[in-house]
């Protein structure tokens, strides 16, 4: 009876919502996974999470889509709501769109299937070593007609790149598509969204390729030249051991390539010659959604 009582109060002081306090409304758990069922949806959105806004910094994420669309990247949506329950606020909370069936589905895109590694993080992928066909069960199941083939291309993918081979592995991807979302990466700084579970790719069969799913945790990093080359800075994270990820060495194979890396200098060029039309919506995204952020500090009482 102790421990169930000791168990009570630690997850009641889990859950307890802080005094005077409408944004961050639990103190630990921060995310929670919804899916509808039958035909009911959320405005558009048929399975989507619920992120308490204090585990990133979400400004950036409407910035970052912003630029995906402007790039034609594939991306989940994002946005702040006020969440009531029973007529009762619970403050703000981000709404991310789950990247599932219900995405292909909401991009027409019904064909497609999603190329996504179990939740078993780096050091526990075996995709660097001689690709065997057991370490197909690191992927989650497909739920696609095509399964067998598809898993057989991508074990081909993962070949080329333990062979270090850029010629044959362009053949697998859609050069410009990867070019434009290589151009995201480089401008945000961002290498986390290419390590280990954290890449979500989808394969269209009639295209015959792989296309990764740009989705933003806020991250927005500074990159540095070394080398002459600055891709070096948005390949390196703290979690990352290139020899156990075969998902990050993919990328950097990639630039390897001479026309891939004309294709993606074009795209960053582009950007920096239209960033203040971008950042000039970002803004309009930013003001439409003020009275959300405004609150977004620790000291709002006190303004």
């Amino acid at each position: 009876p102790v421990l169930f009582l000791l168990f009570l109060l630690f997850f009641f002081l889990m859950i307890r919502r802080p005094p005077r306090s409408t944004l961050f409304p639990y103190t630990t758990l921060f995310r929670s996974n919804f899916k509808m069922t039958g035909s009911q949806s959320f405005g558009d959105f048929r399975s989507f999470s619920l992120v308490n806004p204090k585990q990133h910094h979400y400004v950036v994420p409407l910035f970052a889509n912003r630029t995906a669309e402007y790039l034609g990247l594939y991306y989940n949506q994002q946005f702040p709501v006020h969440l009531r329950i029973n007529h009762s606020s619970y403050g703000i909370y981000w709404l991310e769109e789950r990247i599932d069936g219900f995405f292909l589905e909401r991009r027409n895109l019904d064909n497609a299937a999603l190329i996504k590694l179990k939740d078993n993080w780096i050091e526990h992928i075996p995709l660097a070593s001689n690709f065997a066909m057991n370490e197909i069960s690191d992927i989650k199941p497909l739920a696609h007609r095509q399964e067998k083939e598809i898993l057989q291309r991508y074990r081909e993918l993962i070949r080329a790149v333990n062979e270090k081979n850029a010629g044959k592995l362009v053949g697998f991807l859609d050069l410009d598509y990867m070019a434009r979302y290589e151009a995201y990466r480089n401008l945000f700084g961002v290498c986390h969204d290419i390590c280990g579970e954290n890449l979500k790719m989808f394969y269209l069969p009639d295209s015959n390729r792989f296309y990764p799913i740009m989705r933003s945790e806020g991250d927005l990093n500074p990159i540095a030249i070394s080398g002459g080359s600055t891709i070096a800075s948005y390949h390196t994270y703290k979690f990352l051991d290139l020899e156990k990820d075969a998902n990050a060495r993919m990328f950097l194979l990639l630039h390897q390539h001479k026309d891939f890396r004309l294709l993606k200098y074009q795209y960053l060029h582009r950007l920096s010659k239209d960033f203040p039309e971008l950042y000039d919506a970002f803004l309009d995204d930013y003001d439409s959604l003020y009275n959300s952020f405004r609150y977004d500090a620790k000291d709002y009482h006190s303004v």
